[in-house]
């Protein structure tokens, strides 16, 4: 489909079309850039979305004032670190956890950020420690904003350092979050069975990371739910021993 012929669907009055001029894999840079520029919040998601989208049809989209639009940018697969750092910069925690959550490694996020930044003491931090992932996700778990804690908490990249430390968060639904990640260590598990959460502490002895030491420290739960499923878990990995019997 030819460049004008996708100019003339995006004057089109119906969305519908205006959409799949927008989704169109043949819609050049002039294109995209036009239909950022669309009333329909729909028709700029699709955009943003477009794999055709380079990294200035990116960076426009990041200027949206619709979060959803962001998220298509980030999330595009031509999405390039310039275009992740503006989500980064931009104001409200949307934007921030986007950036959390489509991040598979942040430390290059993390570096240029602290550089950006007119505190000398957050540049003397990053060269102090070399672990900048490490670094990266705690930013993410001191956010005031809990959903931007539950996107670090949840992340496939989060560490054992990081799951430690939200499986401590005030908010119930990060300490969950942290302790059903698949990444969750012994260490982990055995924080979360011995915090005041049954849920949580529940989800740590169903976890397929459970160890002996974990299903064993469980055995003393208050919660019945957690003692019986530590007991059948213990049976299942062949780990039942006799000082571990209830009765």
């Amino acid at each position: 489909m030819s460049e004008s012929k996708l100019f003339r669907q995006l004057n089109d009055l119906d969305g519908r079309v205006r959409e799949a001029a927008a989704s169109n894999t043949k819609a050049t840079k002039r294109v995209l850039l036009k239909a950022l520029q669309d009333q329909d919040p729909v028709v700029r998601y699709a955009a943003a979305s477009n794999t055709k989208a380079t990294e200035r049809v990116l960076l426009n989209a990041m200027q949206d004032e619709d979060w959803r639009i962001h998220l298509a940018a980030v999330q595009n697969p031509n999405a390039t670190e310039t275009v992740r750092l503006k989500a980064l910069q931009n104001d409200g925690p949307d934007n921030r956890m986007v950036t959390t959550n489509n991040y598979t490694n942040p430390v290059e996020q993390m570096l240029f950020e602290a550089l950006r930044n007119d505190d000398p003491s957050v540049h003397a931090a990053m060269a102090e420690y070399p672990n900048a992932l490490y670094l990266a996700w705690l930013a993410a778990l001191e956010d005031a904003d809990p959903n931007v804690r539950l996107a670090a908490a949840r992340h496939p990249s989060a560490t054992e350092d990081v799951l430690e430390t939200a499986v401590l968060d005030d908010n119930p639904q990060v300490r969950l979050a942290a302790v059903s990640n698949p990444n969750a260590t012994e260490d982990v598990l055995i924080m979360a069975v011995r915090g005041d959460d049954p849920e949580v502490r529940l989800a740590a002895v169903q976890h397929p990371n459970a160890t002996e030491d974990v299903l064993g420290t469980a055995m003393s739960d208050k919660d019945p739910v957690v003692r019986a499923t530590a007991i059948e878990n213990l049976n299942a990995k062949g780990l039942m021993h006799e000082s571990y019997r209830p009765w």
